[in-house]
């Protein structure tokens, strides 16, 4: 028995858990909580991102103040230089007087370009928290199942596969006991290259009420009916390598080859080679066709 929806659920970080919620066999539904997991970890980095944070913004907050800062001296240098310079051509200063302005000046304007790339480089290292980089695949601490996805994962031997279709009737026999009824869901296109045969999944019409995944079940599945004489299995031998069964005819046992197919598991319906109201040995052990036989009453 399996699931066609199974779930998985474990943690995605390293951690450890500290609350269980729920055990095996318990129903859950969406929104539930299952499991906590230790955060202490998670908080410590949380926190510590955040601290990161923080110095990042107050970095960019006195880069931003020195850039104006720089940008208020620069301003001044350039309408110092603008003033003085009037001021040589009229010979009011000195040349001398004039070179320390224009030294001010180049000087302001480097300062302003040294806080704005200080400014850029505080910006591009500010960043929100991100807690939990470190995500690593946990050991599963639940599997989960749809119920009404249950479904039995049976075999079927390759040369018998195109009698079942999707959607034909089942039986389905549990090995903890009762029968409940079922429907063709799903059948494999790949054959077991081994055992020749071919997995066929078997839905349930009503999951059952208890179960366990991967518990045993027979499955029985109805691909149609056919009328004949029908005999055990037991009955069928080989003989001069054909199939068949020994008819009691005239006190001797006769081969008949015959055509059969599976019935019940226990018994094989004859499609060709045997008429309604024959008499076949049940089980010819020992018996070779034209020996002399009498069937036993109340045997």
């Amino acid at each position: 028995m399996q699931a066609r929806i199974p779930v998985t659920v474990g943690a995605r970080v390293t951690a450890t858990v500290s609350r269980l919620l729920v055990d095996q066999g318990n129903t859950v539904r969406q929104g539930e909580l299952l499991a906590t997991l230790e955060n202490r970890d998670a908080e410590a980095k949380a926190a510590a991102a955040g601290e990161a944070v923080a110095a990042s913004r107050n970095a960019v907050a006195a880069a931003e103040a020195a850039l104006a800062k720089a940008s208020s001296d620069l301003a001044l240098a350039r309408s110092n230089y603008q003033r003085n310079r009037g001021l040589v051509e009229q010979k009011f200063i000195s040349p001398a007087a004039m070179d320390t302005v224009t030294a001010a000046l180049r000087a302001a304007e480097s300062t302003e370009k040294g806080a704005a790339a200080s400014l850029a480089a505080s910006r591009a290292n500010e960043r929100d928290a991100e807690v939990g980089d470190t995500v690593v695949p946990g050991s599963p601490i639940f599997q989960m199942v749809d119920p009404r996805t249950l479904w039995v994962a049976t075999r079927i031997d390759e040369t018998v596969a195109g009698r079942v279709a999707p959607g034909q009737s089942a039986v389905i026999r549990l090995r903890s006991g009762g029968e409940a009824a079922g429907k063709v869901a799903r059948i494999a296109h790949q054959s077991d290259s081994a055992t020749r045969e071919i997995e066929v999944d078997v839905a349930f019409d009503t999951p059952p009420a208890r179960f366990a995944i991967g518990q045993e079940a027979e499955v029985a599945i109805t691909v149609g009916t056919a009328r004949g004489p029908v005999v055990p299995a037991t009955s069928l031998i080989e003989w001069q390598g054909k199939r068949g069964v020994l008819e009691l005819r005239d006190g001797h046992a006769r081969f008949l080859p015959v055509k059969t197919r599976p019935a019940n598991g226990v018994e094989v319906l004859v499609e060709k080679g045997l008429t309604v109201g024959s008499v076949v040995l049940a089980r010819p052990n020992g018996v070779r066709p034209g020996a002399r036989v009498r069937p036993e009453r109340g045997g």
